[in-house]
């Protein structure tokens, strides 16, 4: 499974404490509800290595953790520990699970040097879906800023928002006829991405089911935050429903409370607190989502965003254009507040 300490932090509460009881969640542990609510699985597997001058188990063991570590700290996805497996028949049991595995290939150069083949494959398919070589890396006393190019570079082209596990898994959890709680999300995601339209009332309903049927997924709150949060933006002219701002900061607040390792709930509640013109503490909670998850350019570019209407013009539009240059999705909110 996960790592069970990673978990019980993004997905709720220590499932043996007081407050797993009074939610009703102290009977399943993280494992059960990762696995209930159908969360893609990701596999990093031990390198292998190639040629006399190839680096050392000790060296791409290295490189296997660093990347671990990066991309656990993602939303949305469940990164297996060492040494474990998952098993094809999580493609298959209700609800059906997305499975990724991730190698590598180290080769030494005649110069010293080496390179590194990696590849992402799609095990429910069987199929190799995204493949990246780096050529010209350092060992020795270099080895350190090859591992930073390493993962910066794999986690920004594997793991942000719309990039290439992510989007599969959720095209895979749409395509599930009883959508599980990733799946909500997914629709969720589509929705809005395909027309800019507010998500229909099934979407929302979905998600309604799955927060209130799992109460300790942390990251239902949040997209039901962030559906409110967009629901207000999308007419600006109008005085927000303050029923609605109420629900939307509670919704933002518990995902955060549940959830204090998320990035992606720690990004909710900054737009969240500076919609409602609460400014340090929304500075606070941009502050913490940068801080969680910096390989994150998504939320970068979203936090940079939120630090220019906090008046720190400078500080925000370095953050959103460095987060632009290294992949992160671009958007006409964005846009609007560099115009400004």
């Amino acid at each position: 499974g996960v790592t069970l300490g990673w978990t019980s932090l993004r997905y709720g509460v220590d499932p043996t404490g007081p407050l797993a009881r009074v939610l009703g969640t102290g009977r399943d542990g993280p494992r059960d509800l990762a696995d209930r609510l159908g969360m893609p699985i990701l596999d990093v597997r031990p390198f292998e290595t190639v040629g006399s001058r190839a680096p050392t188990p000790a060296e791409t063991h290295a490189i296997e953790a660093r990347l671990r570590d990066a991309f656990a700290r993602f939303d949305f996805v469940d990164v297996m520990e060492p040494g474990q497996e998952a098993q094809l028949r999580e493609c298959r049991e209700p609800p059906p699970r997305s499975v990724f595995a991730l190698t590598g290939l180290a080769e030494g150069r005649e110069d010293g040097t080496f390179s590194l083949l990696v590849r992402l494959s799609d095990r429910c398919e069987g199929t190799i879906v995204w493949t990246t070589a780096f050529e010209g890396l350092k060992r020795g006393a270099e080895m350190p800023a090859t591992e930073v190019r390493v993962v910066r570079d794999t986690a920004g082209a594997l793991m942000q928002s719309y990039s290439v596990l992510p989007t599969r898994a959720r095209a895979q959890a749409r395509a599930d006829a009883v959508p599980s709680g990733f799946g909500c999300i997914a629709q969720a995601y589509a929705s809005g991405r395909a027309s800019g339209a507010p998500p229909s009332g099934k979407v929302r309903e979905c998600l309604d089911q799955v927060a209130e049927k799992h109460t300790g997924f942390a990251l239902a709150h949040a997209a039901k935050a962030q559906l409110l949060l967009e629901d207000t933006r999308r007419h600006p002219e109008a005085a927000p429903d303050p029923s609605a701002l109420t629900q939307m900061l509670r919704e933002a607040e518990l995902a955060a409370d549940l959830s204090p390792t998320s990035a992606y709930a720690a990004r909710v509640l900054a737009w969240v607190d500076f919609s409602r013109g609460e400014s340090d503490a929304a500075l606070a909670a941009a502050e913490r989502a940068l801080a969680l998850n910096p390989l994150d350019f998504d939320v970068s570019a979203e936090m940079g965003t939120v630090l220019i209407g906090l008046g720190k013009p400078a500080q925000g539009e370095a953050l959103l254009s460095f987060a632009r240059s290294h992949g992160a999705l671009k958007t006409p909110l964005q846009d609007a507040y560099l115009g400004v």
